[in-house]
């Protein structure tokens, strides 16, 4: 269940409880019921104490389940002490734990509902009107349950959507950010080492330059394909943006990551793709450190892609200076003065 929702169903939960209980602490105390005012003001502060509580710990979960078992416990003081005219709040009551609660959480508060309405209502009741109110309540469980089953899987796909590249199926950017956040506090507390692998390809813009933005999406999402193949069970893919991927390398160290990180350049540099040929990629490699949030670990291993992109820059730009002074030596030789043809010995004889 959404903290978010959890927070609002609080604070709605015991302002409801305070604005019905005021009305009637004003009339107990005018009739000078000093027992049912101390009943009214109990429940005020009980009320108040569960919201200030889950707004100092953020536990919303136990506090949504306090102030239930508050209300509940009220009513059945109510119900057990007049008429039973209460007994049609029951009903709402035991539909409310699915809208704020996990449905497992949610169908043992219900269930517990039932048993207090039963348990106060045995001896207060026609046993065929008890059956029916009993019967109520169980459809009532059964379709909260079945409600609750159902936003919980819509909500699991619309997550896994929202996590997700459509492009590629990998992880895509708040998929990464959310991670990198979770790996970054579980470091706080195991210090399980991690390793960020991020990497681009090749000159993809002058790819794209050459042969369209759908070739190049093609290649990237082969590229995601061959990062999938030759990652570990435990590793993570998602794709940062444009051809630039990030492999979480869980539970590895930075002298570990060689391996891995071997294993996939292999996978992607001998890869050939049509038109293009071999598709070679840069890689940059940055260890979960001391201090790290997730912003600065994800900018060291963009700054160590950078300095590898610097690096090949730097030889590919030595290779073709070699290349032309190379052919420039030749044409050189070849466009110099002719040297002398050697004597004919057979002539000089």
């Amino acid at each position: 269940m959404d903290v978010n929702i959890q927070k609002q169903s609080l604070r709605m939960l015991c302002l409801l409880a305070v604005l019905i209980t005021l009305p009637f602490l004003v009339i107990h105390v005018i009739e000078q019921n000093m027992k049912m005012v101390f009943s009214d003001l109990l429940l005020l502060f009980c009320s108040l104490g569960v919201l200030f509580f889950g707004m100092r710990t953020d536990n919303y979960s136990h506090a949504l389940v306090m102030q239930i078992t508050i209300m509940t416990a009220a009513l059945s003081y109510s119900f057990y002490r007049d008429s039973g005219a209460e007994l049609c709040w029951f009903f709402p009551l035991t539909l409310l734990p699915f809208y704020v609660l996990g449905k497992k959480l949610a169908s043992q508060v219900a269930v517990v509902l039932c048993v207090i309405v039963v348990a106060m209502s045995w001896q207060k009741m026609e046993p065929w009107i008890l059956a029916q109110v009993f019967g109520a309540m169980l459809l009532l469980l059964v379709l909260g349950y079945r409600m609750a089953s159902k936003t919980e899987d819509q909500n699991k796909l619309l997550k896994k959507k929202a996590h997700t590249d459509s492009l590629t199926g990998v992880g895509n950017r708040l998929g990464l950010d959310q991670r990198l956040i979770y790996y970054v506090n579980k470091f706080e507390v195991e210090k399980m080492p991690s390793t960020l692998l991020m990497l681009d390809i090749d000159h993809f813009g002058q790819m794209v330059e050459n042969y369209g933005h759908g070739y190049g999406d093609q290649v990237v999402t082969e590229l995601a394909g061959l990062l999938n193949e030759s990652t570990r069970i435990d590793d993570e893919v998602f794709r940062y943006g444009g051809d630039v991927f990030v492999v979480v390398l869980r539970g590895t160290s930075l002298a570990e990551s060689g391996i891995p990180a071997e294993r996939i350049s292999n996978k992607i540099n001998g890869y050939k793709k049509g038109r293009i040929g071999n598709i070679s990629i840069n890689m940059g490699l940055a260890e979960l450190e001391e201090f790290d949030n997730y912003i600065s670990w994800l900018s060291r291993a963009d700054e160590a892609l950078f300095d590898a992109k610097e690096m090949r820059n730097r030889e590919e730009h030595a290779t073709k200076n070699a290349i032309v002074k190379k052919n420039a030596g030749i044409e050189k030789i070849e466009s110099g003065p002719r040297a002398p043809a050697p004597r004919d010995v057979v002539a000089d004889i």
